[in-house]
């Protein structure tokens, strides 16, 4: 394991890395409200794309599919993998007729007030504001207990670090500049991945010992028809789906692409 003092110098640096680049392009950016909330029409396909995965591939990933395949197999990671694509695919034309009703709009919410009221509203928002929360939660929930696996930090200072460095570019360039640094992450996070995977596929020895081992121990997991699977997949899927519809992050980014084309790529892609 690493030190105390080692991890903290680690977790600046970067944490400095992906806040400094941030604070740097905003002081070039000087925006209005509108750019600050949305950068209306502003990205391109590729930066699309990369924000997209930037916003879905968050740490708390690492654990969620991998624990649910330990209990739901197949089944499960199948309706986690199944419920994170729909919300895409689903969003390209609906996206796409709020952009027409709305050009002006910034999110779900304010289609939602105009088309069926206030109470409807009201709803709507509890629910995005409810899985904010959630979403916020269990990502530095997620990477405060990834540095505890590598050094004695507290999840509580770990998170400090982690919220401080992202709030200082995000409160000063709003969405423009938050979709510049989830670029800037993916070129680095992307290969990183890449090379994760290598040395794990290496350490295991392919994937052939590991369904052995399920074979022996658990064949239940490796059938795609078991029924505890099935509930389980069927359950993630209906989670996953109606969150990604209606998580704010993903509206902010249909008002920020360039046009149709641009959230047709991006997100059949991401």
């Amino acid at each position: 394991m690493l030190s105390f003092s080692t991890a903290i110098a680690w977790l600046v640096l970067f944490a400095a890395l992906f806040a400094i680049p941030g604070l740097i392009y905003a002081r070039r950016k000087q925006d209005n409200l509108d750019d600050f909330l949305v950068a209306r029409n502003s990205q391109s396909s590729s930066a699309t794309l990369l924000t997209l995965l930037a916003t879905t591939m968050g740490t708390w990933i690492l654990f969620g599919p991998a624990q649910a395949a330990t209990w739901g197999g197949i089944g499960a990671v199948t309706g986690y993998a199944l419920g994170a694509l729909a919300p895409r695919l689903i969003m390209i034309p609906l996206g796409n007729r709020i952009r027409t009703l709305m050009p002006e709009g910034h999110t779900l919410t304010e289609f939602v007030l105009c088309r069926y009221g206030r109470a409807m509203y009201g709803f709507v928002l509890a629910i995005m504001i409810f899985y904010l929360f959630i979403s916020l939660t269990a990502g530095l929930t997620a990477i405060a207990q990834m540095v505890s696996l590598l050094a004695p930090v507290p999840l509580w200072l770990t998170a400090s670090i982690v919220m401080s460095a992202t709030l200082l570019y995000t409160l000063y360039g709003g969405l423009r500049v938050t979709i510049f640094t989830d670029r800037v992450q993916m070129l680095v996070i992307l290969p990183f991945l890449v090379v994760l995977i290598g040395f794990g596929w290496h350490a295991i020895g392919g994937l052939a010992p590991a369904l052995k081992g399920l074979q022996e121990k658990a064949p239940h997991l490796l059938n795609p028809l078991d029924l505890n699977g099935l509930k389980s997949g069927l359950t993630f899927f209906i989670a996953v789906v109606l969150t990604g519809l209606f998580y704010q992050g993903t509206w902010q980014r249909i008002f920020a692409a360039r046009d149709k084309k641009v959230i047709r790529n991006g997100f059949i892609i991401s």
